[in-house]
Order: C-alpha cells, then sequence, then structure tokens
C-alpha cells in the first residue's frame, strides 16, 4: 500500500455560522492540498459548532438529505482531500453528533457517536461502525468520548480497518483542555495498541 497523507485540522470555533465554517474550512482544505494531504479531518461538531443546548442544537441541525446539506456538499465539490467532518445531523426528530465522509462533494456516509457525555443526552448514540477507504487505506471513526471505550475501537478494528480517525471536540476551555491533554492522548494511544489500528 502507497503511503497516504493524512491531515487534522486545528481550527476556531464557529456556532450556528455554517457560512464562516464553511469559508475557514475552504482556506484549510487548499492549505491541505498544496501539502499533498489525500485525507483531512475536522474536529467534532466543526459545522455548526459543539452545541450543547438541545435548542441551540436542533436549530443548527441538518438532515443529509435536506438542501442546507446539499449546499455544504457543493461548496466542498472541488476539495483534492477526502474529508472528514463533524457536524450536529437531524433525522427527523433524532438528533445525532456525526462525522461526515465527503469526497469531491459527495457523501459517502457517515459514522455517529456511539458514547455520548452527559451534556449530549440530546442526542441519539450511533449504532453502526462504517469503515472508509482512501487510496487504498482503510479507516474507521471515533467521535471525542467514544475513544474511552475499548470496543469502539475494536468494533472498528474488526472491519478490516487500519486506521482510526478521532475527531475531538476543540471547544474546551484551555485550563480543562491542559488538564484533560495526557488523558485523552494516553486513552487514544491505548486504543491504537489494543487494535493495532494507527
Amino acid at each position: 500500500m502507497k503511503t497516504v497523507r493524512i491531515a487534522a485540522a486545528q481550527t476556531l470555533e464557529y456556532r450556528e455560522n455554517v457560512e464562516a465554517a464553511l469559508t475557514y474550512a475552504l482556506d484549510v482544505i487548499r492549505h491541505a492540498e498544496a501539502e499533498g494531504a489525500r485525507l483531512l479531518i475536522f474536529p467534532e461538531g466543526f459545522l455548526q459548532g459543539y452545541l450543547t443546548e438541545a435548542g441551540a442544537a436542533r436549530r443548527a441541525a441538518m438532515d443529509l438529505g435536506s438542501l442546507a446539506f446539499a449546499a455544504v456538499k457543493s461548496r466542498l465539490a472541488d476539495a483534492a482531500p477526502m474529508i472528514v467532518m463533524g457536524m450536529i445531523e437531524a433525522e427527523g426528530e433524532a438528533l445525532f453528533n456525526t462525522a461526515v465522509v465527503i469526497e469531491k462533494g459527495k457523501l459517502i456516509g457517515r459514522y455517529r457517536k456511539a458514547h455520548l457525555l452527559k451534556g449530549e443526552s440530546f442526542f441519539q448514540p450511533g449504532t453502526e461502525t462504517p469503515v472508509f477507504t482512501v487510496d487504498g487505506l482503510r479507516f474507521g471513526i471515533n467521535i471525542c468520548y467514544d475513544t474511552g471505550f475499548p470496543e469502539a475501537a475494536r468494533k472498528v478494528a474488526l472491519t478490516g480497518a487500519s486506521l482510526l480517525v478521532c475527531c475531538a471536540n476543540n471547544m474546551m476551555p484551555r485550563a480543562n483542555a491542559e488538564e484533560f491533554r495526557d488523558i485523552h492522548n494516553a486513552a487514544r494511544g491505548e486504543r491504537c495498541r489494543e487494535t493495532v489500528c494507527g
């Protein structure tokens, strides 16, 4: 298998401002393209913001079959890398903390966060473990808190994936981020060792 260059975006926070988020994302995409990235990962909840209040999340949520989401895909149609992007998804009355996988403006699939924090109780947990492929590299996705549960990574490994992508919330206050950084990194490293996923 050839080498696949992967980029992870550490982004600004955009809350309920999809246009600003997409404008910023397009700039990140241009930089990733210039570096030869074939896979670009955005944070958990990036598109509408990591919203932990049910009313705000419901206002911002998008159905993947909606015109609003079609407009998002259209804006990403010229992106060279495959994109993994966190968003708030609506399906009927249900809300999900989702990572979508988009290639050349087409929705390839989605992963819905399975393990939810107390502040995410208005989301429904995901139940599926899809696998995706970019340039022969098979990968699965966990979202943030999922990586605290060995079975979430194990499900990805059982699909035959060799990479575990983790979209993480980038909106944690700096003091909390400093406190939890080593704990989070240790947990993610442990998941990789357990599953032999990179």
